[in-house]
């Protein structure tokens, strides 16, 4: 089985939205991996 992929938006007061600096230096979206589907749907509640 391969890795899920997860990204999600995260927006603060003042709407401004928080993103990270990757290895490339380019700016993205909070991210992270669920090794199943179960991992998956906990990640979401």
């Amino acid at each position: 089985m391969f890795p899920i992929s997860i990204k999600g938006v995260l927006t603060l007061f003042e709407r401004r939205v928080v993103l990270t600096l990757n290895d490339r230096n380019e700016w993205e979206l909070p991210s992270g991996y669920a090794r199943s589907i179960h991992a998956f749907n906990a990640s979401l509640s």
